[in-house]
């Protein structure tokens, strides 16, 4: 039977420099035999754990090609090896277990096999061996191992910490008016509830129905946390197994931590003693206390941390029962940076001779553990308040394990093989009681991306310091969706060896049991690279299908989308069919930014202009749902940010910062499931839950995925209070050569017609009815205008609050239909950049919508005292925690209390602002907002291009529904069919539309409007000898144009990213065409410095994730094609 290829074809296109790359290979096609699988339900079968039968037929080296065995190696060691580099290096080979790679790998550990039949060997290899490795019977990859030290992600409109001078300053003013811990008040909690938790995500309206978290395991896959903070004491997840060893110690994981420990047991390594990278162990060595003649209740001992020049007397209270005291080093690096050295840590037996039970860290470096915090099992938090003010001063993070003699730290024996049988030199399988101390924290030098994430997740509302805190805010202001959420740290993720370790744990818990009942219920994943390019096409995405569809359907993994707007495509995180990929909304007036007098004007729920959005490169939406990353408040690391933990937060944003919070309002909505189910929802059944109750924001997929975090409804739909739900939660029509893979493109073909029977349910105990309808976003009208600038020598200095200009919006412009408005800003090149050196910009700036209200009813939001056209204003001498001054507004032109920013961005010279209902939110009228960013004084004055579209749901031709009403019974369901008709002149490209399903409400619940994205691929045939043209045609009256692209770009990372304006298109291509390597794409534009990217995506044989039994993650059932090479 014919069978084509799939070639993904990316094109970009922009009005100026882009730079930025397209994507990465793509899953190789089915075989038509492989029929769909079946959505796993919580009572449908498991694959069993090992599945090494599945490879039992792996190609010996005899009959492997160079193409097969270079196909076999990791992308980013190819070139080395064509190269015939002979350089040693650390490697991951993956095999079939029991294979044999002795003869070229050297320091070799066997891992036991875990999942899919695959045996992991970590060891030391030449680059020039590589190849004689692959060809090696029973070798499914070969992949670097070296320790990796990635760029964590961070926020550009985030202060930076003080410098170690003003570090040093407040910590000898802390010691000089130190107080005892033992004398300290113990923090308040304060969780009352701030606005991410109020009208943003209605996260508050579930604690009121009992739901805040409670009982739910969320990690956070990240750099680490700091549970010293003051709004994270106390959060940490704990083992409840009494017959687990690790009964009642915190939760954690460090990939890098537990491989140090290995490679010292198996290998006589020196890493945990040495102090090596983001190690997170602390080793020890005994002292005999020597007891004080002046005192009797305490002792000295000497000893030298590392990194110390000398070492010290230290102070310890006189309580150990074998008068054996053990001290080690604390692996925090910012405490190191400042203070020259490591701070000791002490390992006391307090109870029984022998038997270690608490740890004292010496945070003040004082020399003295007797005014330190005692830190056992029941209270692992470390932390000082040094003058007593009730908030943390200097953090240690937390203990998770302090050995005893009896077990291997927690997960090495089921997934490094490490029992108390395995011993060598430098390190005992299972350590001696108190020779080893594991930490949790946020221990890398210099700011704390983790910490940020998990106070949005569980933060407890306690710090609210500093001046970016408004006057009207309600109780702490770092609050997140679920107080009573257990966390997991797992971290530090951007150095490690082996990724793939933290979805194993997550997965699988501290037993390696699936379904045991210790594993993570939701994990939140803040990070992602773009130069991936792969979309939802990558490996972790694979793999964590496989995991979420045979051993581990409860554990449901959240996945950032990433910061790479404003244009159409770009994605930085993992996508699949079983993550949730979180796109970020706004929320604008919730800290102390521009400025508002009361809570009523704080605007919140479009999407983020920064933010990525769809369609993904493999065929979906690309977003599944939004949530707050434009902005609010989060934590920073006490020891990061300037040992004061009273104004240890700030505004951050992203989507590093939307990914917790949605797992932090999902964690309500597992817990609303359990309470009326009796069992954790499978990924499949609460990602529709989580996705159908989502607040429709603006009708887009692409833009919105469902739409916006709505835990209200969600809780009521979870636990079968109110409310109901639809699968698919997504369409995307079509199939690919008849069949519908969970994990492969949909692709639709021109005159063809496709059905979709929804299932509607209702699990709670109301008759309801529902509303039904098809529709996409149409435009209806449009204008354009322009403002120049003043002389850019008559702006005052940079103030964050406040614009340069301002501009009235004719709010006669606004249809009184319009559901959505979308404000276009461009100015030229030659005002951006005007040197061509394709560099920082010389003069850029943000772009902004003010939304004005007028408080003193005077008309005006500001008056031009001098004339000149420039919104002048003074800095007050007040700095907020951001970093920003304060605006002076005695001394201002524009008026206190009355602006605040509907959205912004400033990375580009193009930019828009997305507003849904711009009339209903309108207060006194619309100001758009420009603001000097960057200025070296070379452009003198910009004419700034302004466009205004608005637009409303429009029925789809395309789509039909067989059903406009449809009863759904009280604990039931009811079903309807969805009818996509594709023209026969369908043009090739990405179309977006939805169905909204609409119930009423009732006296206690307001109605509900969904909107199911469902997103068309219009494949182009390109036949045997023929030809496509992509574009080229007029504009649409849509949102998303397959024919047009805008000048969308964003310098703010500090040089290349991948955002541009993509367009994505499927082409049919005759396998003889690829054969003969007959495929040309020629793309053209005009206007320099115009850069029109075009990148070709092929498939390819991926045996370690995605390959043809018997190739790892591969199972018939598990949803993914089985490639045929």
């Amino acid at each position: 039977m014919h069978r084509s290829k799939q070639v993904v074809l990316n094109l970009v296109a922009v009005v100026a420099l882009v730079l930025s790359v397209a994507v990465a290979p793509v899953n190789a096609v089915p075989q038509l035999d492989q029929g769909p699988a079946a959505p796993r339900t919580a009572d449908g079968p498991r694959l069993p754990l090992d599945k090494g039968d599945k490879l039992a037929e792996l190609p010996s080296s005899d009959a492997l090609s160079p193409e097969q065995a270079i196909a076999k190696i990791d992308p980013i060691l190819r070139e080395s090896v064509q190269k015939g580099d002979t350089a040693v290096i650390n490697v991951l080979v993956s095999v079939r277990a029991g294979a044999d790679v002795s003869a070229y790998v050297s320091d070799a550990i066997a891992r036991p096999v875990v999942f899919g039949g695959v045996q992991y060997i970590v060891g030391k290899a030449a680059v020039s061996s590589l190849m004689k490795i692959a060809q090696l019977p029973g070798v499914v990859s070969v992949a670097s191992a070296e320790l990796s030290d990635l760029e964590r992600p961070f926020d550009p409109e985030t202060k930076q910490g003080p410098t170690l001078v003003e570090q040093l300053e407040r910590l000898n003013t802390l010691r000089s008016q130190a107080v005892p811990y033992s004398q300290a008040p113990t923090p308040a909690v304060n969780a009352g509830g701030w606005f991410d938790v109020l009208d943003g995500h209605k996260s508050s309206e579930a604690w009121r129905k009992g739901f805040d978290g409670n009982g739910v395991i969320v990690a956070v896959v990240d750099d680490g946390i700091d549970f010293g903070h003051p709004d994270l004491i106390g959060t940490t997840a704990r083992v409840t197994d009494p017959a687990s060893p690790y009964y009642g110690w915190p939760m954690a994981f460090s990939q890098a931590s537990t491989q140090y420990f290995a490679m010292d047991v198996f290998l006589g390594q020196n890493n945990i003693a040495s102090g090596a990278t983001s190690s997170r162990w602390t080793t020890t060595i005994t002292r005999t206390g020597q007891t004080l003649p002046w005192d009797s209740t305490r002792v000295r001992f000497s000893f030298q941390p590392l990194n110390a020049s000398s070492s010290h007397t230290y102070i310890a209270p006189k309580i150990s029962k074998s008068g054996l005291y053990r001290v080690g080093s604390l692996p925090e690096m910012n405490l190191r940076g400042v203070y020259g050295e490591r701070v000791a840590v002490l390992v006391v037996d307090t109870v029984t001779a022998g038997v270690y039970d608490t740890v004292y860290v010496d945070l003040d470096n004082n020399y003295d553990f007797t005014d330190e915090k005692p830190n056992t099992k029941a209270s692992p938090e470390v932390y000082r308040d040094m003058d007593g003010d009730g908030y943390t001063d200097i953090s240690g993070g937390q203990i998770v394990w302090i050995s005893d003699g009896a077990n291997p730290p927690p997960v090495t024996d089921w997934l490094w093989g490490v029992s108390c049988a395995t011993n060598s030199a430098t390190m005992k399988g299972c350590p001696d009681s108190g020779e080893l101390v594991l930490f949790a924290g946020a221990f890398r030098a210099g700011y704390t991306h983790g910490t940020q994430c998990a106070s949005n997740v569980a933060g407890q509302g306690v710090v609210s310091g500093g001046a970016s805190a408004p006057a009207f805010a309600v109780g702490g202001m770092v609050q997140g969706a679920a107080p009573k959420a257990s966390l997991m740290d797992m971290g530090d993720f951007y150095v490690t060896f082996l990724d793939d370790d933290h979805y194993l744990v997550a997965a699988l818990g501290y037993d390696g049991v699936p379904e045991s009942g210790d594993e993570v219920q939701i994990a939140s994943n803040s990070y992602g690279n773009f130069t991936q390019m792969w979309g939802g096409w990558g490996y972790t995405g694979r793999l964590i299908a496989a995991l979420n569809m045979s051993l581990a359907p409860s554990t449901v993994f959240l996945f950032s989308g990433g910061n790479e707007g404003p244009g159409y495509g770009p994605q930085e995180g993992e996508g699949g069919s079983t993550i949730i990929k979180v796109g970020t909304s706004t929320q604008f007036g919730s800290t102390n930014w521009d400025s508002i007098m009361d809570i009523d004007q704080i605007v919140y729920g479009d999407p983020s202009s920064f933010g990525a959005k769809g369609p993904n490169r493999d065929g979906s939406a690309g977003l599944d749902i939004l949530a707050n990353g434009g902005r609010g408040a989060g934590d920073e690391g006490i020891n990061y940010f300037g040992f004061n933990g009273a104004e240890s937060w700030a505004t951050w944003g992203g989507t590093s910062r939307s990914a917790p919070a949605a797992a932090g309002n999902l964690a309500l909505v597992y817990q609303a499931y359990k309470a009326r189910h009796g069992v954790w929802p499978t990924w499949d059944e609460v990602m529709p839950i989580f996705k159908t109750t989502a607040t429709n924001s603006v009708s887009a997929p692409f833009f919105q995925g469902g739409g916006v975090v709505n835990a209200d409804r969600a809780t009521d739909v979870a636990a079968g209070i109110y409310g109901v739900y639809a699968t698919p939660d997504e369409w995307q029509v079509g199939d690919w050569q008849g069949v519908e893979y969970p994990n492969f493109a949909k692709v639709a073909k021109p005159g063809s017609t496709y059905t979709k029977t929804y299932e509607v349910k209702n699990p709670s105990g109301y008759n309801i009815t529902v509303n039904l309808a098809d529709g996409y976003m149409k435009l209806i009208s449009e204008t354009q205008m322009t403002f120049t600038t003043s002389p850019e020598n008559q702006e005052s200095p940079f103030n964050f609050h406040s614009p340069d200009y301002l501009m009235k919006m004719d709010p006669a412009l606004i249809p009184a239909d319009a559901e959505v408005m979308i404000v276009k800003y461009v100015h030229p090149y030659s005002t951006f950049d005007p040197n061509y050196d394709y560099t920082t910009a010389n003069s850029s700036w943000r772009f902004m919508v003010y939304n004005w209200t007028d408080q003193n009813g005077d008309g005006k939001l500001w008056t031009d005292l001098n004339g000149n056209g420039v919104v002048n204003h003074s800095d007050s001498p007040v700095i907020d925690n951001d970093g920003f001054h304060q605006v002076d507004y005695a001394n201002s032109e524009i008026q206190q209390g009355e602006y605040i920013r509907m959205d912004y961005e400033f990375g580009g010279l193009a930019v828009p602002i997305i507003i849904h209902d711009p009339l209903d939110r309108m207060a006194d009228g619309y100001f758009f907002g420009f603001q000097h960013r960057a200025n070296d004084h070379t452009v003198l004055t910009t004419t700034l291009h302004i466009g205004v579209e608005f637009y409303k749901r429009a029925d789809w031709p395309w789509l039909s529904l067989s059903d406009s009403t449809l009863l759904v019974p009280a604990n039931g369901s009811a079903t309807f069919d969805a009818v996509a008709t594709i023209p026969a002149n369908a043009l090739p490209g990405d179309y977006e539309g939805v169905i909204y399903m609409t119930d009423p409400g009732d006296a206690n619940h307001a109605p509900h409007e969904s909107a199911l994205p469902v997103v068309v691929n219009v494949i182009a045939d390109l036949s045997n000898n023929g030809s496509v043209m992509l574009g080229g045609t007029p504009k649409a009256d849509t949102m998303y144009q397959n024919a047009w692209t805008n000048g969308y770009f964003n310098w703010y990372g500090g040089g290349w990213t991948g955002a541009g304006d993509w367009r994505h298109y499927f082409l049919d291509i005759t396998p003889a065409d690829v054969a003969n390597q007959n495929l040309l794409i020629h793309s053209s534009w005009s206007y320099t410095p115009t850069d029109f990217n075009t990148w070709v995506l092929g498939p390819t044989p991926d045996c370690a994730s995605n390959g043809t039994a018997p190739c790892a993650f591969w199972e018939p059932g598990t949803g993914q094609p089985d490639p045929a090479t």
